[in-house]
């Protein structure tokens, strides 16, 4: 409970308005709050009014921190996963160029697929009359970094 001076009335605005939030706090109506502190009812839903503008806008603060630190977060495994990736491509590039199923034309020799995959440069070849496809090592050089088959020339 806020204790209400004798002489309210005396009081300049600035003071009045923290009493009418918290007044408004305790669940005061409009009508009371002007009875008690003797001010118009326009003053009261202004002063409310700023003070909740003042309240969405700290939380909207407090969002945009939580978001700014996630950021931060988001940049640092980027940076780690961007290192990751040179390494893996460095090694890619160290095991395509040392392979034997590394063919002349860019594609590997040693996988092939039944099927065309969405997005990756293949060649169509057949064999033993079937169709099949193979990988563009030189496209997708990030696919030898982990190939099983891997095979020194």
């Amino acid at each position: 409970m806020v204790e209400i001076p004798e002489n309210v009335a005396l009081l300049p605005l600035r003071e009045k308005e923290k009493y009418i939030v918290e007044l408004r706090k305790q669940g005061k109506t409009y009508r009371e709050i002007v009875k008690i502190l003797k001010v118009s009812p326009s003053t009261v839903a202004r002063v409310l009014k700023q003070y909740a503008r003042e309240r969405e806008i700290n939380e909207l603060r407090e969002k945009l921190r939580v978001v700014e630190e996630k950021l931060k977060e988001l940049e640092e495994n980027l940076s780690t996963l961007r290192r990751s990736y040179k390494l893996m491509i460095d090694h890619a590039l160290w095991r395509r160029s040392n392979c034997r199923y590394y063919g002349s034309d860019g594609y590997c020799n040693y996988w092939t697929w039944r099927r065309r995959v969405e997005g990756w440069k293949m060649k169509e070849e057949v064999i033993r009359g079937e169709r099949v496809y193979r990988i563009s090592v030189e496209e997708h050089v990030e696919y030898c970094a982990t190939c099983p088959a891997f095979a020194r020339k």
